[in-house]
């Protein structure tokens, strides 16, 4: 998935320098719009990536919460009670 995002924003960063490039020469508008419609497109991609991470990262936490701690204190409990006998 890291890789992924890299090259999204690998292709976002060239695509940028090209649509600077091409108003700056003052390219033809078609030219222009179609690089300005795939910036607007990796956007949306990159968006999804994040939400996707975002998404995992909270699954991640709520799996931390509601399941992990509680064994892990259990865990702590019933060791101490066996140092304590």
């Amino acid at each position: 998935m890291k890789q992924e995002a890299e090259a999204l924003r690998i292709e976002f960063e060239k695509k940028c320098a090209v649509y600077r490039n091409q108003d700056a020469r003052g390219e033809d508008q078609q030219v222009i719009d179609r690089t300005r419609a795939n910036i607007k497109m990796l956007q949306t991609r990159m968006a999804v990536a994040v939400e996707a991470v975002e998404s995992a990262a909270a699954a991640v936490q709520r799996l931390r919460d509601d399941e992990l701690y509680p064994q892990l204190l259990e865990l702590l409990e019933e060791y101490v009670s066996c140092l304590q006998q």
